[in-house]
């Protein structure tokens, strides 16, 4: 599948991996759903807490969709070799996978105004910034 959608890519020109362009789409949720909890319970703005929660939804629908890339892109470019990069990269992924889904069923249990989530934000947070370091070491290191 990676070579068809690939050899589509290279007939307009782009050659490059399309796993970074989803990575945003879930690091920036993630990220924006930990500041976001913060300023709301800094300065008790409960809506603050609401769209927190928002994020961490559409970050873990994206999830999805960065992962498959992911995989897709390291069998196109590496030929799915063994790296520790890798491996770290898969160890966090499913590690977020299931902070960001308890993160989900937790908000689903308390009131809006919980300030419990903000705990899982951060280890949500805490995971994809190892996820772009190991990223960051494939592409750079």
């Amino acid at each position: 599948m990676g070579d068809l959608l690939y050899g589509i890519l290279q007939k307009f020109g782009y050659s490059h991996p399309l796993h970074p362009i989803f990575t945003h789409l879930v690091i920036g949720p993630v990220i924006a759903a930990l500041l976001i909890s913060l300023f709301a319970w800094i300065f008790n703005k409960p809506q603050g807490m609401r769209t927190a929660r928002h994020l961490t939804v559409f970050a873990f629908v994206m999830w999805f969709f960065t992962a498959a890339m992911g995989l897709i892109d390291w069998q196109h470019f590496y030929s799915a070799q063994r790296m520790t990069a890798i491996t770290m990269k898969m160890i966090l992924a499913s590690i977020l996978f299931v902070v960001l889904l308890s993160t989900i069923l937790v908000n689903r249990r308390l009131p809006v105004e919980s300030r419990l989530p903000i705990i899982l934000y951060a280890v949500s947070t805490l995971c994809v910034i190892g996820l772009g370091f190991y990223g960051g070491n494939i592409v750079y290191g």
